[in-house]
């Protein structure tokens, strides 16, 4: 029997064990780490249950892909919400549709 891992849980597991391994190489050159993106994570998270985000509500953002917007997700995760990302092209109506829909 293969037990299940989240992705919330191998993030934190790489966090913990490699904190100083680069996660991401961004274009201006620089870099984050898992220590950097977790950092990044757990303040998006307070900021979400400041905001009032409760386990099972969603949490909509039209973002560009990017390593924030991934911290966004996992910061979701970690509070119990649910992600529901929305492409940065979609119109007002296709925004209106997926919110009403979710």
């Amino acid at each position: 029997m293969s037990t299940f891992e989240s992705v919330l849980d191998s993030f934190l597991g790489h966090a913990r064990r490699r904190p100083d391994a680069v996660l991401f190489d961004l274009p201006d050159g620089t870099t984050l780490s898992y220590r950097d993106t977790a950092e990044l994570v757990h303040r998006i998270a307070a900021r979400l249950r400041a905001d009032g985000v409760q386990p099972g509500d969603r949490v909509a953002m039209q973002v560009d892909k990017s390593p924030e917007a991934i911290a966004l997700y996992l910061a979701t995760l970690q509070v119990g919400g649910v992600f529901l990302p929305l492409n940065t092209a979609y119109t007002g109506r296709e925004v209106d549709y997926f919110l009403g829909d979710a």
